[in-house]
């Protein structure tokens, strides 16, 4: 397998974790989606927490930060996708924190009625598919941050930006969500002072343009190209 496949089986899907075919059906059973308005902190990093989290509707920032203040994200939880299990599997505080980055319905259920949903097969199994998922993600994320610039690390999130949310025009694929370079700087690792540079290059290039605050990509395909050539 060359380079560029090896990488896309690690890190495509990332940073969005989107679980569909998850079974939690024995553990929601009982519950109903609790509403959480964007921007609501869910948990603290370090701190412990009574529950874990399902997401129902809705997208969860989990993220590290640093003493300072700087923030990485490790991943966003979507549709299906647990979070917060980590506290009861090792018995220690949650490593990151949780922020709805849109408003959300999660079902929260506590920690031992998670534990004891474990002798149910069907869950054990989605639980080691989830974690499964979450170690290749974060294997992918520390490839990328070692081997591929900032330049090359924008163009696949702009490029999985695109086969998600994108939309094709007579000029290219509009991204139809809308991101702050800060925003974008959590999710590649890297300042926003260096997303900004490296955008600019992007569009000086025509690579990258900008619509009404929202990125349009004229090809795709190029814009990978020119990124694999950024590459350490």
């Amino acid at each position: 397998m060359d380079s560029a496949n090896y990488y896309a089986t690690l890190y495509k899907q990332s940073p969005w974790l989107h679980m569909p075919s998850a079974d939690w059906g024995a553990l929601i059973k009982d519950s109903s989606p609790v509403y959480y308005k964007k921007g609501t902190v869910i948990y603290y990093q370090n701190h412990p927490t009574m529950y874990i989290y399902i997401v129902d509707k809705g997208r969860v920032n989990l993220s590290i930060l640093s003493k300072e203040g700087d923030e990485k994200c490790l991943y966003i939880a979507t549709g299906g996708c647990m979070f917060g299990e980590i506290v009861f599997v090792e018995n220690y505080p949650n490593c990151a924190q949780a922020t709805a980055m849109s408003d959300c319905y999660l079902y929260r259920i506590k920690g031992e009625d998670f534990m004891s949903s474990l002798s149910d097969t069907a869950t054990m199994l989605s639980v080691l598919r989830m974690l499964s998922t979450k170690v290749r993600l974060l294997t992918g994320q520390l490839e990328l941050l070692s081997f591929y610039d900032t330049v090359y690390r924008i163009c696949e999130l702009l490029d999985y930006l695109a086969a998600q949310y994108g939309v094709e025009t007579g000029e290219g694929t509009l991204i139809g969500m809308r991101f702050t370079h800060q925003e974008l700087a959590n999710l590649a690792g890297a300042t926003r002072v260096t997303i900004t540079n490296s955008l600019n290059e992007l569009e000086k290039a025509g690579i990258v343009l900008k619509d009404k605050g929202k990125y349009l990509i004229p090809d795709r395909e190029r814009m990978m190209d020119y990124a694999r050539t950024r590459a350490k």
